[in-house]
């Protein structure tokens, strides 16, 4: 750059310094909500002080460093990239208006290339930023996982653990240990609650202090506000991130170190058993994910305290049915009534239904045996009834009937049979003792290998993390306990519409597989009363139940008579259902079967919530590993293909893709859409094409949200989904789609469109990827479009610059013309272009008359034009056409600002579609315009429209230099042909000077106008006043083959021969005409008069022969001057004659008179004096003495009248 440019604009600037600041005081206010990050107004004034001290010290020593870091500093001081590109238009502007046109084009890149340097310094820093915050996000993502990791590991390892512990003292003191010591946690303490559900007691704590706290019988009140009793009472965790700010906070002095606290619910099926208390010494300690971790380990905990306990019943029940056994005399035992009956004639022992006659229940009311006799009782004649007694207590009573006869009853029989009936009491309350207690071991044995199932049932599933191998063996399981062929376990997906099949127990020999089948809720009447209800549904006649009507076939076909669905509950939340098939020949399940099912089925839910927990982690953790896939690509993008297929390569089944910027109109609005980026569902192309924002589809939702993602699973099924936003996407084959909208800071920078061609419904882990591509995915587009727009910055400075440059070296209107056609919009699809120049600068008091086109390219005929035309002939020119602005007319046809005479012009004689105006301003003076037509509809966007005004205000200057530099050579060419002719002049008189002969004048002038114009032919014509007629004096030919004419010197031609030589001499004008001759030669024919003094002489005729003209107009003036000068030296030359014949005849006259004088006669004297007059005459001369009679002579006399020359 010139140093003394760089210093005059710097002193220019300078003086401006707080006017630049001011300016940029406004565009950082314009743009204060653009910022990164909280800009206070009142920061503004130092900011734009900063930059505009920092750019003048740049014009002062211009260094890319120095710009590069004040770039730097603008990050760090919080301000966006949009504020600095729109610094860099306001510092053009600024220079533009302040600085002379001579310094415009230098002082303008000089502020490109301060800014551009300052934008890369700007995007380095972002950058520096954005890898840094993306290395700690894989770092802590890396930490995080492997956290999570060791504390599934510690929670299987401690699930296990307990899970093979039935002693509920042993099973608390392992799980906290484990938990204590695997963790690392300052206190776990197990709370159980009462019997009477009042307090939780502590039953063990890990440490001294729960050694304390378990000798001081610690409880705590479930009614009262403690963190423990919120969680029991609630059934959900409660977590203390600061305990010193939470006012439930129970302090306790042995745990005087704690600062965070979670309270987990331990619960089991029939209710909260208690809670896992966990305290750490640092705030914030627990995580969500390690929250997760924990609510696996109190779940499995709580079922193992479920399992200790039934198992602890169990064991006291057998206790007690054996100590019963012992104490089998023992009274109080109530029995129920059974009545056999014994018929002797037919051997026969049965029991006996609603049997019971007036004789017993008098022997039992009064305790002794009682007799009847009744002849006509037809079902016995006589009757004797006989208490059976125990210890004092009638246990029974028997009645023997005499069907046949009346019979007296004796004291023999009646002592016979009390005997017997009293060793039958023994044996009978002996069987009964025995039937109980086999029945009360028989009830143990069947707890016992309950417990034993279930325990191997928890076992087996807590030490496994797959859910499908967990769920088979616990329905193969199911299948052998309860004894049926047909279980099938099925789960909620994630949007709980459907029940997923996950594991199953069948008879191939009459069903397959269901595993994987999906079980739509909507509509099946028994899941949702199952999940409504939360309890077992029993359907008898289950295929011919109506409300099995879809599936009915189903069931007959594989023999199932009654269907059993249990829900599987997790808390208080149904997770799936269990369907049991009782097949033909297959009894209904007894209530202990039920019973079993329900405990074995709510084992089967806690394990695979915790399992559907752990492959929660597992799939949160493989979408942290695919999100930093996803952003670790990202960083590395460098164009918007890599950034598309950076998203779209990590996700699966994604059809089409496309990414798309977002730009603004004046108002700094969005109002057009470009899409930059295309991905088919198998590679991905760069796309260019623009729309308007308006009638972009769902622009109206995702417009108004730009903060969350916009999911559409169903175009025809969304209400949101306007008629014409529908038929647009089933135009484009679009069913499902997801919009991200990239946003940041208040600033919009585009959206990623997925779409599907059939409905979707979008996975957990495609709406987790989206949500969290919000951010990252915005910032890598914003900082990409801030390195497209320093590109752009740089190409235009680039394209500025070599425009300027090549303006700067243009010599004529054309090569202008041609610099804008090259670097702008008018060189892309314009048929016309025009430079136009008004007759006078158009001011706001007077409009230019004419417009006069200096330059033009067209591609239409050359008659369609007009290169000058009347600016008043176009009434809406004033409204229309602008010196601060370009005129953009995009639709010709419509626009209403065109007037009739302006639409008929440019659409019917010139077919123009889309036209623009771009003002030529000189300094303040509004000179012309560039106009350009478009026969085809044309968007000019913002950057076209910029470039071509800001290289239109160069082009103006550069036209002024031109037309500058055209006045000045044109007074440098008048000045050297002045001189030139003054030098040729000087020559030719001085030549001229030389003789005095006008032979030699004649073949000095010829001699010369041979040199200037090196003709063919010259001819030299003199007027014969007397002869009326032009005398050829002399001529030369310099090639005789072009010869005009064969007239000879001396030759006389008339005006009726050459009325072209008379027209010249008559009219005293020059005359040049121009002949073709051959192919592309011409003949040039060139006469100028000469004068004697004033009066015309005769004509100089010229041929000249040659490719192209050769004889211009300073040729001519040459020509003249000489013919002047040739014309004066023949006047001079003939004077001179004139005095030397004057001279000779007076001498002679002298010398006559001197004879005569001597002479001594008359005769002497008249023969002298007629010698002399005949001599002078020429002529024979005669002397009579008589003059009355005069001589005949013979020679004539002819008057001849010489036109005078007209004046000068």
């Amino acid at each position: 750059m010139n140093t003394t440019d760089l210093n005059q604009i710097h002193q220019i600037l300078t003086e401006k310094q707080t006017a630049l600041a001011s300016l940029y005081q406004q565009v950082m206010r314009d743009h204060i909500f653009s910022a990164r990050t909280i800009l206070r107004p009142k920061m503004i004034p130092t900011l734009a002080q900063a930059e505009a001290e920092a750019f003048l010290q740049f014009l002062a020593e211009p260094k890319e460093k120095f710009a590069q870091e004040r770039g730097k500093t603008s990050y760090l001081k919080g301000l966006s990239e949009q504020t600095l590109i729109a610094l860099n238009k306001a510092t053009r502007a600024f220079v533009l208006e302040h600085l002379p046109p001579e310094l415009q084009t230098i002082g303008v890149e000089t502020a490109e290339s301060y800014h551009t340097h300052a934008l890369t310094g700007f995007i380095h820093a972002l950058h520096h930023d954005v890898l840094k915050e993306q290395e700690r996000m894989r770092t802590a993502l890396e930490q995080a996982i492997a956290r999570q990791t060791e504390q599934l590991k510690a929670a299987a390892e401690i699930g296990k653990a307990t899970t093979s512990i039935l002693d509920l003292d042993e099973l608390l003191k392992t799980a906290a240990d484990r938990i204590q010591a695997q963790m690392g946690y300052y206190y776990v303490g197990i709370y159980l609650v009462d019997n009477y559900n009042q307090y939780a007691f502590q039953r063990y704590g890990t440490g001294t202090a729960g050694k304390a706290l378990r000798q001081e019988g610690f409880k705590i009140p479930l009614k009262q506000n403690s963190i423990i009793a919120w969680a029991i009472r609630n059934g959900e965790p409660r977590i203390v991130p600061d305990v010193t700010q939470d006012p439930e906070y129970l302090f306790v002095d042995h745990l005087p170190d704690t600062r965070s606290e979670i309270a987990l619910p331990l619960k089991g099926r029939e209710g909260t058993l208690g809670a896992l208390n966990i305290q750490s010494t640092q705030i914030n300690a627990f995580t969500e994910q390690q929250v997760i971790t924990l609510q696996i380990i109190a779940d499995q905990l709580a079922n193992a305290i479920a399992n200790a306990r039934l198992f602890a019943q169990a064991q006291t029940s057998l206790e007690e049915l054996q100590a019963l056994q012992r104490q089998q005399f023992q009274a109080g035992d109530n029995r129920d009534q059974l009545a056999y009956i014994y018929e002797q004639s037919s051997d026969t022992f049965k029991p006996a239904t609603d049997w019971w006659r007036p004789e017993l229940d008098t022997a039992v009311t009064q305790k002794t045996p009682v007799k009847i006799t009744n002849p006509h009782d037809k079902e016995a004649k006589s009757a004797l009834a006989v208490p059976i007694t125990l210890r004092g207590e009638i246990i029974g009573v028997i009645d023997l009937l005499d069907v046949s006869q009346a019979r007296d009853w004796t004291e023999n029989d009646i002592a016979l049979t009390t005997a017997v009936v009293s060793q039958a009491a023994l044996s009978i309350n002996n069987a009964e003792l025995f039937q109980r207690t086999q029945a009360a071991l028989d009830e143990a044995q069947r707890r016992t290998q309950e417990l034993s199932l279930i325990n191997h049932v928890v076992s087996t599933i807590s030490a496994s993390t797959n859910l499908q191998e967990s769920m088979q063996f616990i329905a193969r399981e199911l299948a052998h306990a309860v004894g049926v062929r047909q279980i099938g376990i099925a789960l909620m997906d994630e949007t709980r519409t459907n029940l997923v099949v996950v594991g199953e127990y069948y008879d191939k020999r009459i069903s397959t597989s269901a595993l994987g089948f999906v079980i739509p809720i909507e509509g099946n009447e028994p899941t949702q009363e199952v999940i409504r209800t939360k309890k077992p549904l029993i359907i008898l006649d289950a295929p011919n139940d109506p409300r099995l009507a879809p599936i009915s076939e189903g069931l007959r076909g594989r023999g199932v008579h009654t269907l059993i669905i249990f829900p599987m509950v997790s808390g208080d939340e149904v997770i799936g259902t269990v369907g049991i098939d009782l097949l033909k020949g297959e009894q209904m399940l007894t209530p202990e079967q039920m019973r079993l099912t329900e405990t074995i089925i709510f084992q089967a839910a806690t394990a695979a919530q915790n399992a559907r927990l752990f492959e929660q982690l597992q799939t949160e953790a493989e979408r942290l590993n695919k999100l930093a896939q996803i952003e670790a690509n990202l960083s590395q993008a460098t164009d918007e293909v890599e950034i598309l297929e950076s998203v779209v390569a990590h996700l699966e089944n994604i059809p089409s893709a496309t990414l798309y910027y977002l730009e603004k109109d004046k108002n700094e609005q969005p109002a057009y859409i470009n899409s930059v980026a295309h991905w088919n569902g198998r590679y991905t192309t760069l796309a260019r094409q623009t729309y308007e924002l308006a009638n972009f589809p769902l622009n109206h939702i995702w417009l108004n949200h730009p903060r969350q993602v916009l999911y559409i699973t169903d175009i025809n099924k969304d209400g949101r989904v306007n008629p014409t936003d529908k038929k647009q996407l089933k135009k484009d084959n679009i069913a499902a789609l997801a919009i991200i909208p990239l946003h940041t800071r208040r600033q919009w920078e585009g959206i990623l469109t997925l779409t599907w061609p059939e409905p979707h419904q979008f996975s957990v882990t495609e709406q987790f990827i989206f949500r969290r591509l919000l951010e990252s995915l915005s910032a890598i587009v914003a900082s990409r479009r801030a390195a497209l727009s320093q590109e752009k910055a740089l190409a235009l400075t680039s394209t500025l610059y070599q425009a300027s440059s090549d303006l700067n070296s243009a010599r004529t209107f054309d090569e202008i013309l041609s610099v804008l056609r090259k670097h702008t919009i008018l060189g892309r699809g314009a048929q016309n272009i025009s430079l136009n120049y008004f007759d006078r600068p158009w001011t706001n008091e007077d409009m230019p008359d004419w417009v006069e086109v200096i330059a033009r390219w067209t591609e239409l005929p050359p008659e369609t034009f007009m290169e000058r035309y009347p600016l008043k002939a176009f009434p809406s020119a004033p409204s229309l056409v602008h010196p601060d602005k370009p005129t953009v007319i995009e639709d010709i046809e419509n626009d209403p600002r065109l007037d009739d005479n302006v639409r008929a012009l440019y659409a019917e004689r010139f077919g123009a579609k889309s036209t623009i105006f771009v003002p030529f301003i000189i300094g303040t003076n509004w000179v012309g315009w560039i106009n350009a037509i478009y026969q085809q509809p044309t968007k000019f966007s913002d950057d076209d429209v910029t470039l071509l005004m800001s290289l239109a205000r160069q082009a103006a200057v550069a036209v002024e230099n031109i037309r500058l530099l055209e006045q000045t050579q044109e007074l440098l060419e008048k000045e050297r042909r002045q001189h030139e002719l003054a030098e040729t002049l000087l020559r030719v008189s001085q030549r001229m000077a030389e003789t005095l002969s006008e032979a030699e004048v004649r073949d000095v002038l010829i001699d010369e106008i041979n040199k200037t114009l090196y003709p063919d032919q010259i001819s030299f014509y003199e007027w014969i006043e007397s002869e009326q007629a032009f005398r050829l004096l002399s001529k030369t030919l310099a090639a005789p083959d072009h010869a005009e004419d064969a007239y000879e010197i001396g030759q006389l031609i008339t005006p009726e021969e050459r009325p072209d030589l008379w027209q010249v001499f008559r009219e005293t004008n020059s005359l040049l005409e121009h002949m073709p001759v051959h192919g592309e030669f011409l003949r040039e024919h060139y006469c100028l008069p000469w004068y004697v003094g004033v009066t015309p002489a005769g004509v100089i005729e010229i041929y000249h022969t040659a490719r192209h003209l050769s004889i211009r107009p300073e040729d001519q003036a040459r020509c003249e001057g000489i013919v002047s000068q040739g014309a004066l030296a023949i006047q001079n030359a003939r004077s001179f004659a004139e005095v030397q014949k004057r001279a000779q005849q007076e001498a002679r006259l002298r010398q006559v008179t001197t004879e005569v004088r001597n002479a001594v006669d008359v005769e002497t004297v008249l023969k002298r004096a007629a010698a002399e007059i005949g001599r002078v005459l020429q002529r024979r001369t005669f002397i009579y003495l008589n003059p009355e009679k005069p001589a005949q002579s013979s020679e004539k006399t002819e008057k001849i009248q010489v036109p005078e020359k007209k004046e000068a």
